[in-house]
């Protein structure tokens, strides 16, 4: 709720300039992604279905602006018989475009590991089971990770060529406990699992995140929001090596809100973002901020 408000309430003057310069940003269409939504009703594989359905009807009510593509849960670990129910219910819902899993898993123990027993859920057979449904569905799958997973994620898109594949929020990168950022060894460790897991055709690069804690910039730990310098600063290396690594056709901007809120506004997020590719071209910028977004999500955007 609180992020549709922050984007209701942009000032809407944008002018089609993609400068860094601009003040506020042109939202036509979002992108809904699962929250953990659980509903203890019904079974473990349905839990969050019913997540998808409060978006479709927000969806509905505001032209199709927000969740314009939805991406739900279905924990895949489950197999495919306890899955596919989940993925007919989804099917039901017009804007639902893949699923998202975590493989966020990390031996820091300041750092949150969702499967702190389990960390290579996708090496078991009934994940991999499920996960085939995905192409029967005609989905696309998000995977929420730390740089310790992205080995986990090559290895699973290796041997699902066919479906397309986001590695979200540039494979986050681990910071903490330091608080001054990631060490130059760390970086490098990082850079080089990006670049490996970047020769898997089917995944895509969801430039993003970096505004949480994890990375350890500090910004969350500020009285003030980091400005679009101070995060453009900040951010270029990661978001340059991707685009280097991924290419300009396999990556796209995100704000992650609201969690990133911790560390910036909205506007000063994507204003950051313009800052750093501002010497790139034209349509290189529009395939980062619109229509890889667009075509990869199969977005249904009235206007430009």
């Amino acid at each position: 709720k609180q992020m549709m408000l922050d984007i209701k309430n942009m000032p809407q003057g944008y002018n089609g300039d993609s400068s860094a310069k601009t003040s506020c940003h042109n939202i036509l269409a979002t992108v809904y992604i699962e929250c953990g939504w659980q509903d203890k009703s019904v079974s473990k594989a349905m839990e969050a279905t019913g997540e998808a359905y409060m978006a479709q009807k927000i969806a509905e009510t505001t032209n199709n602006r927000f969740c314009t593509g939805i991406v739900a849960h279905i924990p895949l670990i489950e197999g495919r018989e306890a899955c596919k129910p989940a993925f007919d219910a989804l099917a039901r819902c017009p804007n639902v475009r893949g699923i998202r899993n975590a493989f966020a898993h990390t031996s820091n123990k300041y750092i949150l590991s969702p499967y702190p027993k389990n960390d290579r859920l996708s090496s078991h057979e009934s994940f991999r089971e499920a996960f085939g449904l995905l192409k029967e569905y005609n989905m696309s799958f998000d995977c929420w990770l730390y740089e310790d997973n992205i080995e986990e994620l090559k290895d699973l898109a290796d041997h699902f060529p066919d479906i397309p594949i986001i590695c979200d929020h540039v494979g986050l990168p681990i910071g903490l406990p330091s608080g001054e950022g990631i060490k130059e060894e760390n970086f490098e460790s990082w850079k080089e699992r990006i670049k490996n897991l970047s020769s898997s055709k089917n995944v895509y690069c969801k430039l993003s995140g970096l505004g949480m804690p994890v990375p350890g910039f500090k910004f969350d730990t500020r009285k003030r929001p980091a400005n679009s310098k101070e995060l453009s600063e900040a951010w270029k290396p990661y978001i340059l090596h991707c685009i280097q690594c991924f290419g300009v056709d396999r990556c796209m901007f995100a704000s992650n809100f609201p969690m990133d809120k911790v560390s910036c506004t909205y506007t000063s997020l994507f204003n950051a973002f313009k800052i750093i590719v501002q010497n790139f071209t034209e349509e290189e910028k529009d395939k980062l901020f619109y229509s890889n977004a667009v075509n990869l999500y199969r977005l249904e955007v009235s206007s430009k």
